[in-house]
């Protein structure tokens, strides 16, 4: 996903009210972030 991608889905978000706080709705996009993780096997038992 790249950033255009990102504020893409934000702002259809916002415009279809996907979400219902308890403070109302969502009026503004404010950050978004994307963790990734890598898993790296560094050992593989023998097979029997």
């Amino acid at each position: 996903m790249d950033q255009a991608q990102a504020e893409a889905v934000m702002d259809t978000i916002i415009q279809k009210n996907v979400f219902l706080t308890p403070s109302g709705e969502l009026i503004e996009k404010r950050d978004i972030m994307i963790v990734g993780t890598a898993t790296n096997d560094l050992y593989d038992p023998p097979q029997a």
